[in-house]
Parts: structure tokens; C-alpha cells; sequence
């Protein structure tokens, strides 16, 4: 067993895993690739660059890996996978619940409750004092359920053309030496991306150049930068979620999924927006909590 508990394996080239490079080492490649990442890469390699790296961790820069399953496994043990924890579209009930936090609906269903016994005790006509109130809540019911539905069939909807649209996605990895199409979640650290700026321009890991022809790739989604930016020995890191421009190469993959730069950022998001959803929805709660408040005022001052 390695020291994070899981088997070591032996690499293509007979290097035990247990000496790889940290996933935390490739990771903070990355992160100083625009100050320090230079210095790092050298530091790690001893000099050797991409070509000896490639080597650190059971690769190869010109024949890739095995495409073992065993080893492709291990990897994303070791590495992470390069996919994203998919969310599980919501339930009926669950959406009928989201619906029913909408401000609006929620003071007609308030009004309603409100005006049904204030009506039944001191309206005139007692026999038809419950229709306003009824008729409040079959609207808000048909509207939730109307609402719901349509949310329901749109999530699956919107779930299915994803997992198409993955699986039609396919990228190209060198493995015994051989270029082999692969869906993005095929992907691991290790391997050898072969791209181009036509039909392979998005980069969907990180990694570090091993050999190009005139590679600019288009950073403006990171950066901002609008230009494009060369890709070289002296500036070889390729980021995830960039579109190559211009000329064709290979690089090393050293970073995928929540571990990549972009991934970092797509997570960091994910989360915002959660945090974002529950204070909205402890606002509504307490924005309604005084509007009925004042609404049971204003009909027992009546």
C-alpha cells in the first residue's frame, strides 16, 4: 500500500507509483504557471522538463501509456477522475416545493388563509365565503404543478442531450504508441493530448507542452487576455477550458476534473451558487413572515 492507503502499482516504465509525483506538486505547477511554474518544473524534474516528467510519472512523451485498465484506474485514484460529480436532477416533489417559494404565490396562499376565517366570523354571507379563498388556492395549485412539470421534463431533457453531447465530445490521447479517440472522462494524468486548432482545439485538462508547431491558444475565458498566447518550451502550460488558435502539438497531462485550473473555478462557482440559493431563500422566509404578520394586524384591527 502507498502512504495515501491505496496499491501501489508498477508504471509503463517499471516506476512504482508510490515515487509519482504528488497530485498536490502537479497541481502547484498550475497554480505559478504565470510566475514560478518554470522554476517548479525544473525543480521537480531535475532539469529534464516535460520529456522527464512524462517519465515521473510511468509515462512516456512519445508513446504515452499502456491504456491498461488496471493503471488508467489507479490513476484517477491517485489523481482524481476528469469529470465533475454529476447532480441528480430534482424530484416532482422537490420542484413543487422550489415553486412554492415564489414570493407571489406564497402571499396569495397567505391571503387566502387569512381571508377564509376572517370571512367565515365576520362576513355578511357566510355561505359563500369560502369561494375566494378556494378559487386563491386551485390557482396557486395549478400553477406550481403547471410550473413543476415543466421543470421536471426539461431537467431530463437537458440531462440526456448532456450525456449525447459527452459521448459524441471525443479527444485524442497517445497510448503504445498509438493515437486512440476518447471521450473526456477517459482522460487521466499521464496521459499524452494530441491537439489541434480544427477539430481538437478545446483543451479539456491541464497540461504541460511536450512538442508543438506554432500553438497559440485562446486564454481570453481565464485571463481576459484577448490575444492569443504562445505556447513554448519557455511557456509551455496549457490550461483547461482554453481553445487552441493556431498550430498543432502534444502535451502532458498533469491536472483534470475539480484538480484542473478550470475545474478549480467551475467548483468554486458551484458553490457560491448554493450559498447564494440559501440566503435567498432564508430572506423569502423571513420577507413573508412579516408581510403575514401585517396582514393578521391589519385584519384584526378590521
Amino acid at each position: 500500500l502507498g502512504d495515501d492507503g491505496t496499491d501501489s502499482q508498477l508504471g509503463d516504465d517499471g516506476t512504482d507509483s508510490e515515487s509519482w509525483p504528488q497530485k498536490m506538486q502537479l497541481m502547484e505547477l498550475m497554480d505559478e504557471r504565470e510566475s514560478g511554474g518554470l522554476r517548479l518544473l525544473s525543480d521537480l524534474t531535475g532539469g529534464g522538463g516535460a520529456e522527464k516528467l512524462a517519465s515521473m510519472l510511468g509515462s512516456s512523451a512519445g508513446s504515452g501509456l499502456s491504456g491498461e485498465a488496471a493503471d488508467l484506474d489507479h490513476r484517477k485514484v491517485l489523481f482524481g477522475a476528469n469529470a465533475f460529480r454529476e447532480k441528480e436532477p430534482k424530484s416532482y416533489l422537490e420542484l413543487v416545493w422550489d415553486a412554492l417559494h415564489d414570493a407571489v404565490l406564497i402571499m396569495l396562499l397567505v391571503l387566502a388563509a387569512v381571508q377564509l376565517p376572517t370571512e367565515l366570523v365576520f362576513g355578511k354571507d357566510k355561505s359563500t365565503a369560502w369561494i375566494e379563498p378556494t378559487a386563491l388556492f386551485l390557482s396557486v395549485f395549478i400553477i406550481v404543478n403547471v410550473s413543476s412539470a415543466t421543470d421536471y421534463v426539461k431537467e431530463r431533457q437537458f440531462k440526456s442531450l448532456a450525456a449525447k453531447l459527452n459521448q459524441s465530445n471525443k479527444k485524442v490521447v497517445v497510448r503504445r504508441g498509438e493515437q486512440t479517440e476518447v471521450t473526456d472522462a477517459e482522460i487521466v494524468v499521464g496521459d499524452v493530448l494530441a491537439f489541434n486548432a480544427h477539430s481538437l482545439a478545446s483543451l479539456p485538462c491541464d497540461g504541460v507542452l511536450l512538442s508543438g508547431s506554432d500553438v497559440k491558444v485562446d486564454e481570453s475565458s481565464l485571463t481576459g487576455e484577448p490575444d492569443p498566447m504562445p505556447k513554448t518550451a519557455e511557456a509551455p502550460f496549457c490550461v483547461s477550458g482554453t481553445d487552441v488558435v493556431s498550430g498543432s502539438g502534444r502535451m502532458l497531462v498533469v491536472a483534470v476534473g475539480p484538480y484542473s485550473v478550470s475545474g478549480k473555478i467551475k467548483m468554486a462557482v458551484y458553490h457560491d451558487e448554493e450559498e447564494d440559493d440559501e440566503a435567498a431563500a432564508a430572506s423569502l422566509v423571513e420577507e413573508v413572515a412579516a408581510e403575514m404578520a401585517a396582514e393578521v394586524a391589519a385584519r384584526g384591527a378590521q
